[in-house]
């Protein structure tokens, strides 16, 4: 599965990176790291999850 990026989307995360690089050093590596993984599990299981 190939994950495409929204307009939006994508603007959001980078303002969220922007506004933690600006709170914390290496806090918004932290943030970029922790969405690909999220992406790279939706990718993986791309269907619905049982809670």
């Amino acid at each position: 599965m190939k994950l495409r990026w929204h307009e939006d989307a994508k603007a959001e995360a980078d303002a969220a990176a922007a506004f933690y690089h600006d709170q914390q050093q290496g806090l918004a590596q932290r943030f970029v790291d922790e969405l690909e993984e999220a992406l790279h599990r939706i990718q993986r299981h791309p269907g619905p999850t049982a809670r």
